[in-house]
C-alpha cells in the first residue's frame, strides 16, 4: 500500500496497492492501515484504476479488471477480474480469473 499526496490548488491523494483474486473478485482497503477496520483515506474517490497482471502472450489468457463497487464509507473497493477462454465447440467465453491472479489498483481522490 502506497499513499502520496499532491497539492495543486487543492489536495489530491493517490493511493495504490495490490491484491489477489478470490472467486473472480479482488478486494482493496484504502484505509490508514490497509484493513477494513482502518480509517478511510478518502472523503471523495474520483477514479479507480484496477489492472490485472499475468505474464502471457496468449490473448485469451489476458485477465481484465473492472470496478465492481465502492463502499459507502469508502473503506472497501471491490474489483471484478475475468479472463477469456475457449470452450471447444462452444467457442469463446469469459470466466472468473483464477484465484491468486494479482490485481494492482490506483485510486485518485481527496
Amino acid at each position: 500500500m502506497t499513499t502520496t499526496e499532491l497539492t495543486a490548488g487543492g489536495r489530491i491523494r493517490l493511493w495504490s496497492a495490490t491484491s489477489t483474486v478470490t472467486s473472480g473478485v479482488a478486494t482493496f482497503y484504502p484505509t490508514d492501515d490497509g484493513t477494513a477496520g482502518g480509517v478511510a483515506m478518502f472523503q471523495m474517490i474520483e477514479t479507480v484504476h484496477p489492472t490485472a497482471e499475468k505474464n502471457t502472450s496468449t490473448m485469451s489468457d489476458v485477465p481484465t479488471a473492472s470496478l465492481k463497487a465502492i463502499s459507502g464509507d469508502r473503506k472497501t473497493i471491490t474489483v471484478n477480474c475475468t479472463v477469456g477462454t475457449v470452450l471447444g465447440i462452444l467457442g469463446a467465453t469469459i470466466l472468473a480469473a483464477p484465484n491468486g491472479t494479482v490485481v494492482h489498483c490506483l485510486i485518485i481522490g481527496n
